[in-house]
């Protein structure tokens, strides 16, 4: 792989930028006028910015003085990673206030759009992780916990590589390949995921709560959770690099889609393009 992956000619580019995966819809151009922008200021303030703020800055520090020894490990967590929400929120907002000015054309706005947007989804993520997380501690242990972490990030990691690796092999090698290698994570993970499952039945180490079946059941939802953000980091990470060339070859989408100028510059920067051309 001594290409970079976003160094791809035109030709090349056109082995993943499909129109399936480019917004090119009456309401993606919609989204380019000033009116709509104000409109999604006003709502991911509101529905995005606010009650990320309520949720995982104020609420579940404020359960810390409840004398449930879960709510108060919730606390604990939240306020640790409350500043990492303060600051996704703040870009989150940051980026809503850029997005008013005019972009130069639809490419521009789609892949500002493919760039912010998973912004605020992680803000939600960080929180639910907050839940997840503290519910594991209290029913599994701290070790048992720390296990399933490092094994989330791991997982990741190596399912954004993968991702990488075929989109690589897309761009250049005209269809996906994967190492040959054996792979032992898999593995790895289900005969970790038993140990500690027996753990919380048997041995106990590290327990210190009272045992609840369906409480162990929930504390396993931290893997699902690294599971849906691997999936989601995959996603994101493969719209961003369609949406990078359709931005990088514009004019060759543009034609290749027949998008026409007002949907591609937008109504009134369309009409000013055709007068100079009569002109």
């Amino acid at each position: 792989m001594s290409k970079s992956i976003f160094k791809a000619t035109k030709e090349e580019a056109d082995n993943i930028v499909k129109l399936k995966d480019i917004p090119i819809n009456e309401t993606a151009y919609r989204g380019m006028n000033l009116a709509r922008k104000i409109l999604l200021l006003l709502l991911g303030f509101f529905f995005i910015g606010l009650n990320a703020y309520i949720m995982g800055v104020e609420m579940f520090p404020a359960l810390r003085g409840d004398n449930n020894p879960n709510f108060n490990f919730i606390g604990k967590v939240s306020n640790s990673l409350k500043g990492l929400i303060e600051v996704l929120i703040f870009i989150w907002l940051l980026y809503l206030i850029i997005n008013l000015i005019p972009k130069k054309n639809y490419s521009v706005h789609s892949l500002y759009l493919f760039s912010f947007m998973p912004v605020g989804l992680a803000a939600f993520l960080v929180i639910f992780f907050e839940i997840v997380y503290a519910v594991s501690v209290v029913n599994l242990g701290v070790w048992a916990t720390i296990v399933i972490v490092f094994l989330g990030i791991i997982y990741i990691f190596r399912g954004l590589k993968n991702k990488y690796v075929d989109l690589y092999g897309k761009l250049y090698v005209k269809g996906s390949f994967r190492s040959e290698r054996k792979d032992y994570f898999n593995f790895l993970t289900f005969f970790l995921v038993i140990a500690i499952f027996i753990n919380t039945f048997t041995f106990k180490v590290g327990i210190k709560v009272e045992y609840n079946f369906f409480s162990i059941i929930l504390s396993f939802l931290l893997l699902v959770w690294f599971w849906v953000i691997s999936l989601e980091t995959k996603y994101v990470f493969k719209l961003f690099l369609v949406n990078y060339y359709f931005h990088k070859y514009g004019l060759y989408y543009k034609e290749k889609f027949k998008i026409c100028d007002s949907e591609w510059y937008g109504s009134r920067k369309a009409k000013r393009l055709a007068k100079k051309k009569r002109k």
